[in-house]
């Protein structure tokens, strides 16, 4: 999940798809996880982004009307700011969105959480798994299995390929079967993230050249042409 040792690294990329609010999963509160939904009440106030309003932390309503539903979340506190990797945290570099710490992948907004405390959630497009026992968690790559380090999805001792959803299976016992692309031309293949795509890297699926999103089933788009539609 992370490596040490490389923090003069220069920034690699940032994430294709925006991080955080509307639409992507809060943490905390008591709604399960759901969304923000802007704009919302809350104390005869209409918000339309995140607030600090009477709380030590971004948070949100996941109705239209707090005062009366009393449902909420907190949020990332970026405003929807792409994800950067490489990404400092508690002094180790990660170069893909992370579970450590959260419930929900996430990820720094600048190269040092450290310094500047900004992060969001990630887009969980096409990563979410089947079957398996982590309940359609998205897988995390890399992951451990019997002490090696794998870094996509694998046929190793399965007849499907699958993934961990944790960084170590060999502790945790946590995995799922990775989601199929439809469409496309790689044959039903699992999305393979990062990909590069005209020179860029996307670490989750994207619409960029395409009206329906997409992902690159090899490392590498430019080179190899591979692709499928994600599938949610």
């Amino acid at each position: 999940m992370f490596c040490t040792g490389l923090k003069q690294l220069p920034l690699l990329w940032s994430e294709s798809l925006k991080t955080t609010n509307g639409g992507k999963p809060t943490i905390h509160g008591n709604a399960n996880g759901a969304p923000c939904l802007f704009p919302f009440h809350y104390k005869g106030n209409l918000y339309t982004s995140c607030t600090y309003a009477d709380h030590n932390a971004l948070w949100c309503a996941t109705t239209a009307n707090y005062d009366r539903d009393k449902l909420w979340g907190d949020c990332g506190n970026a405003n929807g700011a792409r994800c950067v990797f490489p990404f400092q945290y508690k002094k180790n570099l990660y170069t893909s969105c992370t579970d450590i710490n959260h419930k929900a992948l996430w990820c720094a907004t600048t190269a040092n959480y450290d310094q500047d405390e900004l992060w969001g959630h990630c887009s969980n497009y096409g990563k979410h798994t089947i079957h398996g026992n982590a309940n359609g968690a998205p897988c995390l790559f890399p992951f451990q299995y019997k002490e090696n380090l794998y870094t996509s999805c694998t046929y190793a001792d399965h007849n499907a390929l699958w993934c961990a959803t944790t960084a170590n299976y060999d502790r945790d016992k946590l995995w799922g079967d990775c989601k199929p692309t439809t469409g496309g031309n790689a044959n039903g293949a699992p999305c393979l993230f990062p990909f590069q795509y005209k020179e860029n890297l996307y670490t989750s699926c994207t619409y960029s050249g395409h009206d329906t999103l997409w992902c690159a089933t090899t490392a590498n788009y430019d080179r190899d042409k591979l692709w499928g539609d994600c599938t949610i």
